[in-house]
Order: C-alpha cells, then structure tokens, then sequence
C-alpha cells in the first residue's frame, strides 16, 4: 500500500529495496521515481496554495475554474 495513495510515482521508491535486491532497478531510475514523486506532490501543495489565496478575484487568472481545481486536489491527496 502506498503512503501517497493519489500519487502515480510514490511506490516507485517505496518499492526500490525489493527490486534491488532481485537484480530490478539501477539507482538511477529509483532516483528519478523519486523526483517525479517530490515534483507531484510539490505541484499539489501549489495547486492548494492557489485554491486557497485569498487575492484569487485580484489576480490575472480570476477565470479559473476553482471547481476543477478542487477536483484535481481531491483526486492527488487520495479522497476521489
């Protein structure tokens, strides 16, 4: 089971040891299922930080769909 359940790349490294040990992954591929893990969850937390500013009517982008938005970060942190 994944500790990032709505994160596609998260049991990449999670799963590293096990594949290793069966002549699996090199370092390098863990090491880039690890970035892409890091750069989903940090595009998350700015998704969040966009849904949540309080300016959002003030700034160039007021025309987003704040619905979808929703909808990708329940689907990323796992509650969809």
């Amino acid at each position: 089971m994944s500790h990032l359940p709505g994160n596609p790349h998260a049991d990449g490294p999670i799963n590293y040891m096990a594949e290793m040990h069966a002549g699996g992954r090199s370092d390098q591929a863990m090491v880039a299922s690890a970035m892409l893990a890091l750069a989903f969850e940090q595009r998350t937390a700015n998704l969040i930080a966009l849904w949540t500013d309080p300016n959002a009517n003030e700034s160039p982008m007021n025309d987003l769909d704040y619905g979808g938005v929703a909808a990708q970060i329940k689907e990323r942190l796992g509650l969809a």
